[in-house]
């Protein structure tokens, strides 16, 4: 039986939100290394800690720190705030490969507050119960819970022989890690961090990667005891590049062990045996909610492994989650259930499938990731707008807000948009994000960019408005990589380097600016064009009554066109062309529905002779073709008046013109009019017409 996901949910998600309602603090004392080390400042942690007052602020200055006093590092239980002046960069702990920087093991609560530190070369020693572990931190309810807040630290380069590798939590101890990176550690479980034999642990917004693991949990290593399961929260993580020689590269959920993730991403992890992204093993409930899990590697469950020895198997909850492009050496399926666990997967996207679409709402599609590195969702995606509620999730890994609707995109108002994995598409700008405003001035309304033929394609300009100065702009087609360049200012042009093919028809533009300093970026509402770099095709034409007349008539001009990308301009006033010799003239054309066009003529107050009929279709892009008809059209205002018409003006009317006209009369049904006239037209009308036009060059 599975726990409802939603209740599970939320119950954790309140502690999330717990906060520390203390007055502003009282007293304040300053630790500085070049300061004296007496009160109000001093020259370590230990003795500064010790000296404030409850409820009070400890700042610490720019400098690394080492020796007496700065490991070790107890709070006493006092509920005081220690933060450095300008970030965990500038102010850094070195344990020099000895010591642990701090223990919290004396019932610190959430207001107890670390904030602002590099945590480095720590090493685990053995405590009070004969165990080795957090080399960066340490973390026990001795005899009353422990549970400090971490804030915007880093723990790297630490070591465990046993557990935790940065970070041990133990018993009786629930800190809260928020927007801390926990990379490049080692221990024999949980490179990064163990937890073990305790609960509501909670991580938010946190860098877990590039930790070791010689054995379960390169990143994350948690478990239980017997009948009391370790609570562990993962919101809005990234845990990447993690590996375990054995199971587990990003988390080994063991034994006991309750974890729910979150808006976060498991990407790029290695298992040597099994679980690339996640390894469930003996016993575990493990809820996995909007979470992108891709390019996990392991021999077996390159995604998630399910595994158990002697005991129960597990119970896993997949819910609005992309699995994609993970790799498994041994077993050809990326989920790997080798315990009869109960897999639980749906509204999510899973390479290879899973289970019943039709009972499950699960999709098997390629995502259409923005790049091969960065998971934010194109606007072709099919993962967009076919996830499902779940309750308190109201925001994705950005703080973006979820779910949010795209106009033409997925479903419409429904209010139940919500989109798959990590990343919820986003519509408006926010501040550092680029606006792709167009390409190079055809930009002919909001939805539509047309090129012509005059263009090369696959090297157009566009133009970013909204930029930071020296930022990084890349911009992408259908979530392809085409160009980049440095934004020099507020506005910044790109060319198109040609590496991806613009074909014909629609593409979707989008511009990513990524800040210096600044790891995450900002991606543009999209611009949606359309290239069409073909000719339209004009499909027929006709002129009727055709060819030779005589006194005054109308002409009516038929012709059909069609352009499959952009359709053909109603409204271009060249589509049929009248010439002869220096004259032309324009026949209104009137679009009369299915690519047709239709439009007249009069021959009142032209010379009588030969014209040329050009026909011309232009598409909504510019592109045009023409066609010029071979036959001339010939008309007489009178039957004397005959014109030179061999073949073409040769400027002499000679019995060459009569030969021409009398073998186009022979070979063209009724093309003379009946200017006997007896009501027919026929061979009476050719004498005729032939009497007065040689009496007109032989006067």
């Amino acid at each position: 039986m599975f726990r409802p996901i939603t209740t599970l949910s939320f119950g954790l998600l309140l502690l999330v939100i717990n906060t520390c309602l203390w007055s502003q603090p009282f007293d304040t004392v300053y630790v500085d290394p070049g300061y004296p080390n007496s009160s109000p400042y001093f020259n370590n942690f230990q003795d500064a800690i010790d000296d404030v007052a409850e409820d009070g602020m400890v700042w610490v200055n720019d400098g690394t720190y080492t020796g007496a006093g700065n490991h070790d590092i107890e709070y006493r239980g006092k509920r005081v705030t220690v933060q450095s002046y300008n970030g965990p960069t500038n102010c850094i702990i070195d344990c020099q490969w000895l010591y642990p920087a701090f223990l919290f093991i004396n019932g610190e609560d959430p207001c107890s507050v670390l904030d602002g530190f590099t945590i480095r070369y720590g090493e685990a020693n053995t405590n009070i119960f004969g165990t080795a572990a957090g080399g960066g931190m340490y973390f026990e309810g001795i005899f009353e819970y422990s549970s400090p807040t971490i804030k915007n630290c880093i723990i790297s380069y630490c070591n465990s022989s046993e557990m935790g590798g940065g970070i041990h939590c133990d018993y009786n101890s629930s800190p809260k890690f928020i927007n801390c990176r926990i990379s490049g550690n080692s221990a024999w479980f949980g490179g990064g961090a163990s937890i073990y034999d305790t609960d509501n642990v909670i991580f938010i917004d946190c860098t877990i990667n590039s930790n070791i693991s010689s054995n379960y949990g390169g990143g994350i290593f948690i478990e239980g005891f017997d009948d009391y399961p370790t609570d562990a929260l993962f919101d809005g993580c990234v845990i990447s590049n993690n590996t375990a020689v054995y199971a587990g590269g990003g988390l080994e959920c063991s034994s006991w062990s309750d974890t729910i993730i979150v808006n976060s991403v498991i990407r790029d992890n290695r298992a040597f045996f099994s679980g690339g992204g996640i390894d469930c093993y003996n016993n575990v409930s493990t809820d996995i909610i909007h979470t992108t899990i891709v390019k996990n590697i392991a021999d077996y469950g390159g995604a998630l492994a399910c595994d158990s020895y002697l005991y129960n198997g597990n119970e896993v909850t997949i819910v609005n989650s992309i699995l994609w492009d993970n790799t498994t050496d041994e077993d050809p399926n990326d989920i790997w259930n080798n315990d009869d666990s109960d897999i639980l997967i749906t509204y999510s996207d899973v390479e290879g499938g899973w289970g019943n679409p039709y009972m499950t709402h699960n999709i098997d599609a390629d995502p259409m990731f923005l790049s091969s590195s960065d998971y934010h969702l194109t606007y072709q995606s099919p993962c967009i707008d076919i996830g499902t509620y779940i309750a308190g999730l109201t925001v994705d890994i950005e703080d973006n807000d979820r779910p949010m609707d795209v106009p033409g995109i997925g479903q419409e108002y429904t209010g139940t948009e919500f989109d798959l994995g990590a990343y919820e598409i986003q519509t408006s700008p926010v501040p550092g994000m680029p606006d792709l405003i167009s390409d190079t001035g055809q930009k002919s309304d909001d939805d539509i960019t047309n090129l012509n033929n005059a263009d090369n394609k696959n090297t157009l300009e566009f133009i970013v408005n909204n930029t930071i100065e020296d930022s990084e702009i890349t911009l992408y087609a259908d979530g392809y990589a085409i160009g980049s360049e440095t934004a020099s200012g507020t506005s910044t042009s790109i060319t198109t380097d040609g590496s991806y093919e613009l074909t014909n028809g629609p593409h979707l533009i989008q511009a990513d600016q990524t800040v210096p300093g600044e790891s995450a970026s900002a991606l543009s509402p999209p611009l949606n064009i359309i290239i069409d770099a073909n000719e339209p095709v004009i499909n027929s034409f006709n002129v009727d009554p055709d060819e030779l007349q005589v006194g005054s008539v109308l002409y009516t001009i038929e012709m059909t066109a069609t352009d499959e990308e952009t359709g053909i301009d109603p409204n271009y006033t060249e589509m049929v062309t009248i010439r002869k010799a220096s004259m032309s003239v324009n026949v209104p054309m009137v679009f009369d529905g299915d690519d047709g066009f239709t439009g007249t003529w009069s021959n009142i107050g032209y010379d009588s002779g030969a014209y040329w009929i050009d026909f011309k279709a232009r598409d909504i892009a510019g592109n045009e073709i023409l066609i010029i008809k071979g036959d001339r059209l010939l008309f007489v205002n009178s039957p004397e008046d005959l014109p030179d018409i061999y073949p073409f003006p040769e400027n002499t009317i000679d019995m060459n013109d009569l030969y021409y006209l009398v073998s186009y009369w022979l070979s063209t049904e009724n093309l003379l009019a009946d200017v006997y006239p007896d009501g027919i037209v026929d061979m009476n009308d050719f004498c005729l017409l032939s009497e007065f036009w040689l009496a007109s060059i032989n006067p």
